[in-house]
């Protein structure tokens, strides 16, 4: 089965490249590139991108059949910005309501570090 992966994540991380695992193989997927991946047609296929702590889920592909995916940037995820500039809001309040903010800001870090990056299918 051929995948072509995209990667369309917009200015987060542009410089850094991805890293792709599918089929137990690791390979760099750079800003609007596309690649190719050929994986066996038999059984369930699994691909996951990432970048240091940030990654996606499993995309598990069951079909065998070509198929392009795309690589995105998880909507959610760009909220933590506006959360870390609210948090610079709420400093200035005192100490603890920076500390709760900063507790809660790592938090929301911790539960979408996992889904920071989407794997959707391109029709």
């Amino acid at each position: 089965m051929k995948v072509t992966l995209m990667r369309n994540t917009g200015f987060f991380a542009m410089g850094s490249p991805l890293t792709v695992k599918a089929n137990g193989q690791k390979s760099l997927l750079f800003q609007n590139q596309e690649q190719v991946l050929e994986l066996p047609d038999t059984g369930t296929q699994r691909i996951q991108v990432g970048f240091s702590l940030l990654k996606s889920q499993p995309y598990e592909l069951s079909n065998q059949h070509d198929v392009t995916l795309e690589v995105t940037m998880n909507p959610a995820f760009l909220w933590v910005y506006v959360l870390l500039f609210a948090l610079l809001l709420v400093a200035s309040r005192g100490i603890v309501p920076l500390v709760a903010g900063l507790v809660l800001y790592l938090l929301i870090m911790y539960r979408l570090c996992g889904r920071a990056y989407l794997i959707k299918e391109v029709a």
